[in-house]
């Protein structure tokens, strides 16, 4: 029964994703397969490399910024960018 985990795990994701996408716009759809394919081809790669030598991926998370994945877009007009310390 080992050997049944991980399968039925993807199983179950595949079919997660199948129904979260019919309500995203053609956008987001884009913008989750460009997510994929960089974990796929640049994290996967180095992932337990960098587990086990416990660096930090700094190049993974540059290009990340570069993307645009990392912080939370905060409109102007919400108000946020007005605080002063």
């Amino acid at each position: 029964m080992s050997g049944d985990g991980p399968a039925r795990v993807e199983t179950n994701l595949s079919v997660t994703q199948d129904r979260m996408h019919r309500y995203l716009s053609e956008e987001q759809k884009s913008l989750v397969e460009e997510v994929r394919a960089f974990a796929r081809d640049v994290i996967a790669p180095i992932a337990r490399a960098a587990d086990e030598s416990t660096e930090f991926p700094w190049e993974s998370v540059k290009a990340m910024g570069e993307m645009g994945l990392l912080g939370i877009p905060v409109p102007v007009s919400s108000g946020v960018w007005a605080v002063t310390t």
